[in-house]
């Protein structure tokens, strides 16, 4: 079960945010994580912690499913 989702603004797209506000786990926006090598290089969300890299719309269908 997911409890906190952060991303960066400018790693994520606005319908990714309004997917991301309408779901049931808590998220955090940030201007920045810190994490400007990965913000550069990839889309990535910050899952209970643990850095997730790749398409944004399917790792919210995972945690989706993992909620479910």
């Amino acid at each position: 079960m997911v409890d906190t989702v952060e991303y960066c603004l400018s790693n994520v797209s606005t319908e990714t945010r309004a997917r991301l506000a309408a779901c049931e786990f808590e998220t955090t926006e940030e201007r920045c994580l810190q994490r400007c090598g990965d913000c550069f290089s990839t889309s990535f969300l910050v899952v209970d912690g643990v850095l997730v890299r790749g398409d944004h719309e399917r790792t919210l269908r995972r945690l989706a499913e993992a909620n479910g």
